[in-house]
């Protein structure tokens, strides 16, 4: 009777064991050649140098260096470590204003806008069944437009100067850093951080911006 116990014994924990492996293979095969679908919405970020003295002017200045930035993608999953993702992003739009009391008075603002389309790839690390995190590189295509405007004491010394409105559209890298949390089968929710390299214009001269996000996930089976 002890033989059958421990036989019985053996043979559920064989069973449990094959079961989870089962399961593994069954969640592991959810993310193998399917694609998805998502949107997210978050905080973006750029630092914008502040204008440096200059002598016998008088003047105070302003930043408005974040802004809400959004997104929408698709991809398709390989397998359960590596995907294919592109989509539109916009990163919002930064600000530089100045007032100027002496000599004169006078003012002027610019408005920096971030947007376009990009392409990663995505290393997938599943750490449990329905949680995983990754790390994605690639580039977008970046418009990049900067507007400004400057009351009529400043406009011609602006423009004699080379500041203006303007506007690019380059290729650029970014990367990224996340977490994805799946409900179930067809939909998660992922929190991540994206830094784009290098954006800007003549005008406004270039750097980093940064979204931190929140995004919703729908994957077709």
């Amino acid at each position: 009777m002890k033989q059958i116990a421990v036989i019985i014994a053996s043979g559920c924990l064989l069973a449990g064991a094959s079961s989870a492996f089962a399961d593994g293979e069954a969640a592991a095969s959810q993310k193998c050649g399917c694609w998805y679908i998502g949107t997210g919405v978050g905080y973006s970020q750029v630092s914008i140098d502040d204008i440096p003295p200059i002598a016998g002017v008088t003047f105070t200045q302003s930043k408005d260096e974040n802004d809400t930035g959004w997104k929408i993608f698709g991809g398709y999953n390989f397998n359960p470590n590596f995907a294919i993702e592109g989509g539109y992003v916009d990163l919002g739009k930064f600000n530089l204003s100045a007032n100027i009391t002496a000599p004169i008075s006078a003012a002027f603002s610019a408005d920096i806008k971030f947007s376009g389309p990009f392409l990663d790839l995505v290393g997938i690390w599943p750490v449990a069944e329905n949680f995983s995190l990754y790390a994605k590189g690639g580039g977008i295509y970046a418009s990049s437009k900067t507007d400004v405007s400057a009351t009529p004491a400043l406009a011609a010394a602006f423009t004699a100067a080379g500041i203006v409105s303007d506007s690019s559209d380059d290729l650029k890298g970014m990367a990224g850093l996340g977490a994805q949390f799946d409900f179930n089968r067809n939909f998660g929710v992922r929190g991540e951080w994206e830094r784009y390299f290098s954006l800007g214009t003549n005008g406004s001269g270039k750097g980093d911006v940064d979204l931190f996000s929140a995004n919703l996930i729908y994957t077709f089976f």
